[in-house]
C-alpha cells in the first residue's frame, strides 16, 4: 500500500487532494435494533491475526502514517464515521461475513442472541457496524521518489 500512496503522490496535479477511506482497526460490532433500543450482541473476530480485517486495516493505517512520515502528504482533515451493513436474517449475516470478510468470523453465541431478538420482535433490524476513517491530504511538492522506487523503475 505504501507503493500505491507513493504513486498517488506523483499522479496528483498541483492543488489536488488524496482521499483515503478504509475501516479502522477496531473490530466491527454485531448489533440489533429492537424498537428504540440498540443491543450489541457481539463483535466480528479475526480468525487469523495476519489476514483478519483488524490486522489488514491496521496495516493500511500504518502505510498511510508512513507516507505522511516520509513527507509525501500533509493531512488536512481526518474523521471517523460508522458504516452499517444490514441483513434480514442471522444466516444471511453469517454468510456475508464468512464469504466476504477474509479471515473474519462472528461468534455463534452472538448470532444466537441476535436470532432471539429477531424472533421476539419482527420489526427488529440486524447489522454489522464498523468504524471507518476518512482522511483528506495534500501532496507535499518537491518530494523525490525513494531510492527503492528509482531502482525498480530502471
Amino acid at each position: 500500500m505504501v507503493d500505491a500512496l507513493e504513486r498517488a503522490h506523483g499522479w496528483l496535479r498541483p492543488g489536488g487532494r488524496l482521499v483515503d477511506v478504509h475501516p479502522t482497526a477496531e473490530r466491527a460490532y454485531l448489533e440489533v435494533q429492537v424498537g428504540a433500543r440498540l443491543v450489541c450482541v457481539g463483535r466480528v473476530h479475526d480468525v487469523d491475526e495476519q489476514i483478519g480485517p483488524s490486522a489488514r486495516h491496521a496495516r493500511a493505517d500504518a502505510a498511510f502514517a508512513a507516507a505522511v512520515e516520509r513527507g509525501w502528504f500533509l493531512v488536512e482533515e481526518r474523521r471517523e464515521f460508522s458504516f452499517r451493513r444490514y441483513a434480514d436474517t442471522v444466516d444471511e449475516m453469517r454468510s456475508y461475513v464468512n464469504g466476504t470478510w477474509k479471515g473474519a468470523a462472528l461468534e455463534e453465541r452472538a448470532l444466537l442472541e441476535a436470532a432471539r431478538h429477531l424472533l421476539a420482535d419482527p420489526g427488529a433490524r440486524l447489522w454489522v457496524r464498523e468504524q471507518v476513517g476518512i482522511v483528506r491530504a495534500i501532496p507535499i511538492p518537491g518530494c523525490r521518489p525513494s531510492p527503492l522506487v528509482a531502482l525498480r523503475a530502471e
